[in-house]
């Protein structure tokens, strides 16, 4: 297919990214966000078509627009789906402030889109952590509309709780211990019937966390000492100034147990904060005392191809930090 921006001399063409344009891809990257993309982190999103693209050229061959999706399975009300996770949306800074249909970022969205997502392809939902600008760009175009905020949990001075109950432990698991996931998430969507989630499950930990080739996880199980029963997996990445906590495996019954752990993690980094990003519809689970701070994020729908409804997911994502590729 091809198109023309609003200067005619300057032709482009929209279709699928392959993996022999890689170094096309990371370029751009380092063009739009100031940082590279690594060929190890490439590989960790899209090789073994682990992620999908639609891409812009001009006639010479750069690449001028990139929108990105990654598979994931979820369970919506109950029932196994395929999902994908929109990312890496890139506009080379030449091609910016263009609102129109012909631009090089809606074609690129709207070929993704088309080609992906709804009743009638592969993946029934997409979703995403847009921030404001690009979210309201992507509702004048019609191509989504925002159903589900995203806020930050904060807990501070953790240094101030209690330490973790003597009957209770916190361990650091390997991935050979990763097996536990699977037990745990069985029990997670058991008590979430009516949200939309994604799967949690040994086979996601490894694939997110364990096997990312730039970031340093920690992923920790919580049991009780005696019975060495699992109360739940959380994942979690030091900063500086504050534990950010990125993943929650565990029934609704443990989750402040989970948060209680997090907090005696901080207490031992001697980090002073723990933050977590979560959907706000599922922050109010948490009954230990924390703060919620706003943020300029919001999960969209996928509004320009048949499929479901805004009002039909409105409020009924659980998403957390982790389920982005960024954080």
């Amino acid at each position: 297919m091809t198109t023309n921006s609003s200067d005619s001399s300057r032709p482009w063409r929209v279709g699928s990214v392959t993996p022999d344009q890689a170094p096309a891809m990371r370029e751009l990257f380092v063009q739009c966000f100031d940082q590279p993309l690594s060929p190890a982190q490439w590989n960790w999103k899209y090789g073994n078509r682990q992620g999908l693209a639609s891409g812009a050229w001009l006639a010479d061959g750069q690449l001028i627009a990139h929108y990105a999706g990654f598979p994931r399975r979820v369970v919506d009300a109950g029932q196994d789906r395929l999902a994908v996770q929109i990312g890496d949306v890139m506009v080379h800074p030449s091609e910016r402030g263009r609102l129109m249909r012909h631009s090089p970022f809606y074609q690129v969205a709207a070929h993704f889109l088309e080609q992906n997502v709804g009743t009638r392809a592969r993946f029934l939902h997409a979703f995403g952590f847009p921030n404001e600008r690009a979210l309201r760009l992507g509702e004048q175009l019609g191509l989504y509309a925002p159903v589900c905020p995203v806020i930050q949990l904060v807990w501070s001075r953790p240094d101030a709780l209690p330490t973790l109950s003597r009957w209770q432990q916190c361990i650091t698991l390997t991935s050979n211990d990763l097996y536990r996931a699977d037990s745990l998430w069985s029990q997670m969507r058991r008590d979430f019937t009516d949200a939309l989630l994604g799967v949690r499950d040994a086979e996601r930990l490894r694939q997110r966390y364990v096997n990312h080739p730039d970031q340093p996880y920690q992923v920790h199980g919580i049991r009780h000492r005696l019975t060495r029963r699992f109360l739940g997996i959380v994942v979690t990445r030091l900063h500086a100034e504050r534990l950010e906590w990125l993943d929650l495996v565990a029934p609704r019954s443990t989750w402040d147990e989970c948060a209680w752990a997090v907090c005696a993690l901080a207490r031992l980094h001697q980090r002073p904060v723990v933050t977590l990003w979560m959907t706000e519809p599922f922050a109010a689970l948490f009954t230990l005392p924390h703060r919620r701070e706003a943020l300029a994020v919001q999960v969209p729908c996928n509004i320009h191809t048949p499929g479901p409804a805004p009002d039909t997911v409105r409020g009924r994502w659980l998403l957390t930090g982790g389920d982005t590729d960024f954080l």
